[in-house]
């Protein structure tokens, strides 16, 4: 149920713009999507917005911030409009690190009066802009390197060991 937040024909489409309607009536203090990832990446915040309250309720959880505007159909997108909102990356399943820093975060803001809005003098984070988004045609195979003698796409073996590495141009995924 990750991409029904932005409109669409199905059931779960409604009960998403349900959800929404009674969330907001009253006003929101924020909004948190917390997911876990299946790569060895850093715990880190999604902002949708750029505007100060969206960046320090990303850097309260890490100081390594991602900025999207697609996929609009998450959460935090269709929640930014009515206020601070953002999507936690909290490690692979199972961790028990993963879920202490997530109880922590939120214990933290169930416990805060308001989220600030002014800039944060030296915000000491990393921040990132998603641009790009890689589609492989249905049909085709997908593997890594050990695998990949008969694969329509072949990506090099952990992958995700370079995820948050500047990289050269043309250098080979």
């Amino acid at each position: 149920y990750n991409r029904i937040w932005n409109g669409g024909e199905t059931p779960e489409h409604a009960l998403a713009d349900q959800v929404v309607d009674t969330v907001t009536r009253d006003g929101i203090f924020a909004t948190v999507d917390v997911h876990n990832s299946s790569g060895k990446n850093p715990h880190y915040a999604c902002i949708n917005r750029l505007e100060n309250p969206y960046v320090n309720l990303g850097r309260r959880f890490s100081r390594t911030l991602v900025y999207f505007t697609r996929p609009a159909e998450v959460l935090s997108c269709r929640f930014a409009p009515y206020g601070p909102s953002i999507s936690i990356e909290s490690g692979l399943p199972g961790e028990p690190q993963g879920v202490q820093h997530v109880a922590q975060f939120l214990e933290e803001c169930l416990r805060g009066e308001s989220i600030p809005g002014e800039a944060i003098e030296n915000p000491d984070c990393d921040l990132y802009h998603s641009t790009v988004c890689i589609r492989v045609p249905r049909r085709s195979t997908v593997g890594f390197e050990n695998n990949g003698s008969n694969l329509d796409f072949c990506f090099i073996e952990n992958l995700d060991l370079i995820n948050f590495s500047e990289l050269p141009e043309n250098a080979l995924l």
